[in-house]
């Protein structure tokens, strides 16, 4: 299972470039492991099309943005699905992964037991 980053590293959109750098920091500083797809690299053209399609448009208008993330082929979300998933704590749940037991996410949802 892989978590896959769509990004553009061309992107001349100030508010863009940080919320990219904020996903890779938080993924990187959490040590989930993920794979940067730059959706304007020519050569992803084919990656950029599956992003777009797979992207909910009634979630998004026009065209999907980056940053999208996906967990292999399933559509996750974007910045502010992610965002809020780190303010509340639930961030492995919403990429689809299992929470290390050293985290606030995993101690809470198996604290009742």
């Amino acid at each position: 299972m892989v978590i896959k980053l769509y990004l553009s590293r061309v992107s001349g959109s100030f508010v863009i470039k940080v919320e990219q750098e904020y996903i890779k920091r938080i993924l990187e500083m959490k040590g989930i492991n993920y794979e940067e797809i730059d959706v304007s690299d020519p050569h992803q053209a084919k990656e950029k099309e599956f992003m777009r399609t797979k992207v909910k448009l009634d979630e998004v208008e026009g065209v999907p943005l980056p940053p999208q993330l996906f967990k292999d082929d399933g559509y996750r979300g974007d910045f502010s699905g992610f965002f809020r998933a780190v303010e509340t704590e639930s961030l492995y749940r919403y990429l689809g992964l299992e929470a290390p037991k050293s985290e606030v996410e995993y101690i809470r949802l198996h604290e009742t037991e």
